[in-house]
């Protein structure tokens, strides 16, 4: 699968990735090379959730927690 991700250079050296579209999903490296890999790890850690995350209906609520 391949996924566009917007790359951005770190003010403090390094780079930023955010893939478009999907909330929260970021990485940071110290090279181009580091944060492609970042960023893929991210997403399949993402598709992982997804994988065994609950079945489509299931009853499920939504609760305010204060942290």
């Amino acid at each position: 699968m391949r996924v566009k991700v917007r790359v951005y250079e770190a003010e403090e050296g390094g780079f930023w990735a955010v893939v478009p579209g999907i909330p929260n999903c970021v990485s940071e490296g110290e090279t181009l090379e580091e944060v492609q890999r970042n960023i893929a790890e991210a997403l399949s850690g993402l598709a992982e959730v997804e994988e065994y995350g609950p079945e489509a209906g299931q009853p499920s609520r939504l609760v305010e927690i204060e942290v």
